[in-house]
């Protein structure tokens, strides 16, 4: 399991923080806006997350760090689908 909910967060943060930097190349965001630093932070932190578990065997990986990458998950999932989903409690 630890195996899938880590391939998963590294499949899924890989592919964010090449978004977010893509965004910040166009100049879709701009360093002059206030949430620059910090989806340059996110992108950043996902990217280090994605070499730390690539450099793990899977077996090696602890039940709690599994935990914490499938909450890193949710919370993904939940930025995610905030925008796109207009059913959604505030």
């Amino acid at each position: 399991m630890a195996e899938n909910t880590c391939a998963l967060l590294r499949k899924s943060g890989a592919e964010i923080a090449k978004a977010i930097c893509k965004a910040a190349g166009e100049r879709r965001i701009t360093p002059s806006e206030a949430c620059y630093p910090v989806a340059h932070d996110v992108a950043v932190g996902l990217q280090l997350i994605n070499e730390y578990l690539g450099s793990l065997p899977p077996y090696w990986i602890e039940p709690d760090v599994e935990e914490l990458c499938h909450s890193l998950l949710q919370d993904l999932l939940d930025i995610i689908t905030v925008r796109g989903t207009p059913s959604r409690p505030p």
